[in-house]
Formats: C-alpha cells, structure tokens, sequence
C-alpha cells in the first residue's frame, strides 16, 4: 500500500515544520523550504488505486509546465 509513501510524506513536513520555528536552531536569518509533492496522475498510480478520486491529482502536463 501506500502507508511508508504517506508517512514519509508526513515526516518531511513535520520537520520543515519544525525547522522553521523560531527556536528550531538554525542560525539566524535560515529558512527551512520543503517542496510537498501532490498525487500525480500517472498510469502506475491509476492502477495501483482503481477507486481513487482521479480529478484531484496532478497532471503530468501541469508538472511540465
């Protein structure tokens, strides 16, 4: 399934979360930027989640773009 993908997902934005903060640690004037991927609309994930809402991933031309 996709329980490893979710929470993998899930930790890197806890940790940008947490790296933001005011006491996170960084030095002074840092800034903690995580890009958070979307479900991309792709064959594979079509196939491997046949009863998924399809209309809210992304597609593979707007990634292009």
């Amino acid at each position: 399934g996709m329980i490893g993908y979710g929470m993998a997902k899930g930790a890197v934005h806890q940790l940008c979360q947490s790296l933001a903060g005011a006491n996170s640690g960084l030095p002074s004037g840092s800034a903690a930027v995580a890009v958070l991927p979307v479900t991309l609309d792709t064959p594979a994930n079509r196939k491997s989640m046949p009863d998924a809402d399809f209309s809210s991933w992304t597609s593979l031309e707007f990634i292009a773009e």
